[in-house]
């Protein structure tokens, strides 16, 4: 069977559930980051709770290092880690 061609081109729409959640964590713990690879990945659709999912990782002793990617822009937005003052939040990619 033949598929139907449309009388008029008009665009598909898509919808939001279409699209992959933008920040990527990376979750890392002391192992992971000698061999610079996530244990752990989450996947998060606003910045608001990539951060507050960072922060609370990183708080309950889960990692040491929580790593915020944007996969629109593909750079690293955000790095938190562990330290004996608290959570310390650095802007980018820190090793």
């Amino acid at each position: 069977m033949r598929k139907e061609k449309p009388l008029f081109n008009y665009p598909t729409e898509k919808r939001y559930a279409d699209y992959p959640r933008r920040y990527l964590n990376e979750y890392h713990s002391v192992i992971g980051q000698l061999r610079n690879k996530p244990d752990a990945k989450g996947a998060c659709s606003t910045l608001h709770s990539a951060r507050r999912q960072a922060s609370t990782a990183v708080d309950q002793g889960f990692c040491k290092v929580v790593r915020i990617f944007d996969r629109k822009t593909g750079q690293y937005v955000f790095t938190y880690k562990a330290s004996a003052d608290g959570t310390l939040r650095h802007a980018g990619y820190v090793r």
